[in-house]
């Protein structure tokens, strides 16, 4: 260590070996490129759109420029921090999870654990990065609400328009005739629900769908991206059950196309007496560039309204009140920890799930969580590393954007290259159910 408490890298010039955590001491694994050119691009990206829009952002308070110029020069500083693989410092900011995290960060130190960008494991460098992000802005006086994704978010809202919009004439033909193909609609839905998760804005624009017309065969032709599918048995199980008694707890992850898509397929579900309620669970502060918060859920309603689609926005409207659908956002979402950490670290919110009869995680974070952010053999079964983690019956529903997957026949892995790039694209995908009663 260098007296600016910066730590000499020695990388390791090869993959995460098998059933070791990401890290970014791998120099050929997507976490090291992760951290090493992802992270600090999201950062400038984030100071560009500071810069940008600085007139917009000074011209109501006489403090504000001093106040950006404040913010401007903490980002500087993160950014350099990670470049100079640091030592992680204390978080600031607000919340009951700032105590977490510190108390988090002080255990690692104290048990000799690295702290460091690229020695850490990949999950806690990069969640690391994101609550300093959002730290910088919390003690700002002018920026303490600022979502400081909320331009790219936008962008990207406006660039899908015409997918939503394609998607959500489908939705309503499909609502007013569900009972009629209940079984093809809740498949193609569900698709719908995971390729939508190709839009990520952390890793650029993915999305697919064609403009205007809604191609249902496109998404079919999918199909063969997809290494695992339990859709069929997905809705077996939902099925055996009746209308009264069938609670999801939904684990989002990104707004705006995603978000929608997810809003469709579970608007669905209530349509068609295969739910009875939904909990959606956000982040509760700006997460990982595109993460949907609170914010941006209700926002989606209200922007769907100005593209012709006020019959949807006025039933999800209508489920918020009534409580059929409601929105949670626990602090856990946004700290460093895994799933199967979760019975310990967060025992009210895994008791909330234990009384779900579906918990669908949605996405790449999720499902390094859910996985503890090991890198398994890719044919390990999804029962084998859920450790603690069975609140009730899971789904995963994720395009694959890191080097981690499980429960992959080899004859499906041995058709794949073989330098793993294949991974870090969102090109395929997996529909993933685990019983909690077989």
């Amino acid at each position: 260590m260098d007296h600016h408490g910066s730590v000499i890298f020695n990388g390791i010039d090869s993959l995460t070996p098998v059933n070791q955590r990401l890290c970014g001491r791998y120099l050929k694994s997507f976490a090291y490129y992760t951290i090493k050119e992802r992270l600090p691009v999201i950062l400038t990206v984030v100071l560009d759109s500071l810069v940008r829009n600085k007139s917009e952002i000074t011209k109501w308070e006489e403090s504000a420029e001093a106040d950006l110029k404040n913010c401007i020069g903490k980002l500087a500083k993160l950014k350099n921090e990670i470049q100079t693989n640091k030592i992680f410092i204390q978080v600031n900011g607000k919340g009951e999870y700032i105590k977490v995290w510190n108390d988090h960060l002080e255990s690692l130190k104290k048990s000799s654990d690295p702290t460091s960008w690229f020695d850490s494991p990949w999950l806690l460098s990069e969640c690391y990065m994101y609550r300093r992000l959002q730290s910088i802005f919390e003690e700002s006086k002018i920026l303490s609400n600022h979502d400081c994704f909320s331009y790219q978010k936008k962008e990207s809202f406006e660039k899908s328009a015409p997918d939503i919009k394609a998607l959500g004439r489908y939705a309503l033909e499909v609502l007013e005739n569900c009972e009629l193909r209940k079984k093809e609609y809740f498949i193609n839905l569900v698709k719908f629900a995971l390729w939508g998760n190709r839009c990520d804005l952390s890793i650029g624009e993915l999305c697919v769908f064609g403009k205007e017309k809604l191609a249902t065969d496109r998404v079919k032709a999918l199909d063969r991206y997809l290494l695992h599918d339990d859709s069929r048995e997905l809705y077996a199980l939902m099925t055996e059950y009746g209308i009264h008694d069938f609670v999801i707890d939904y684990v989002l992850d990104n707004a705006g196309f995603e978000l929608f898509c997810d809003l469709c397929f579970c608007d669905f579900l209530c349509s068609c007496s295969l739910a009875s309620k939904v909990r959606f669970h956000v982040k509760k502060h700006p997460w990982y560039v595109s993460d949907a918060t609170a914010n941006d859920f209700k926002e989606l309603i209200c922007k769907i309204r100005g593209l012709g689609l006020d019959k949807l926005a006025n039933r999800w409207e209508a489920y918020l009140s009534k409580d059929i659908w409601s929105i949670h956002d626990e602090g856990f979402w946004t700290t460093p920890f895994s799933y199967p950490e979760m019975v310990t670290r967060d025992p009210t919110l895994y008791q909330l799930l234990c009384q779900a009869n579906l918990v669908i995680f949605k996405g790449d974070l999720n499902y390094r969580k859910l996985l503890g952010d090991v890198n398994w053999k890719h044919s390990e079964k999804l029962d084998s590393v859920l450790g603690r983690f069975r609140p009730a019956n899971i789904l995963a529903l994720r395009t694959i954007k890191s080097d981690i997957v499980c429960g992959v026949v080899p004859s499906k892995t041995k058709e794949l290259p073989s330098d793993l790039l294949w991974m870090r694209t969102g090109e395929f995908a997996v529909i993933q159910k685990w019983s909690a009663y077989s």
